[in-house]
Parts: C-alpha cells; sequence; structure tokens
C-alpha cells in the first residue's frame, strides 16, 4: 500500500481504530518522509526479509 494511502486511512481513523499517539506520530513521521527509506526496498507483493544496508526487516506475505 502506498504510504499516502496508510495515512489517509490512518489520519482519517485516529482516535476510532488507531491509538492517537501512535497514530499522529505515523502520520507526522510520512509527512516528513521518514518512512520512504523503510517502504522503498521491496516491490508490491514481494516481502523483503533482509536488506543489505538494513539488516533483517519485517514483512508479511503478500498472496
Amino acid at each position: 500500500m502506498p504510504i499516502e494511502k496508510a495515512r489517509a486511512i490512518i489520519a482519517e481513523n485516529i482516535g476510532v481504530q488507531f491509538d492517537r499517539a501512535f497514530g499522529e506520530r505515523f502520520v507526522a513521521q510520512s509527512k516528513a518522509g521518514a518512512l520512504y527509506r523503510i517502504v522503498g526496498h521491496s516491490n508490491e507483493g514481494i516481502p523483503l526479509h533482509e536488506c543489505m544496508m538494513c539488516g533483517p526487516t519485517l514483512s508479511e506475505l503478500v498472496e
């Protein structure tokens, strides 16, 4: 999912579905560009389990 879409979903549901403090922090960090380094590592549908620069990463199997 693109960062912008995730940010919109979380921002819309802060305090309802998502914890207010964590949701606000996620929105702020995504607006600041802090998440592009993480998300940019893998192609859509292909989870990355290890990055040569960052080391092991958490990923979820996308089917």
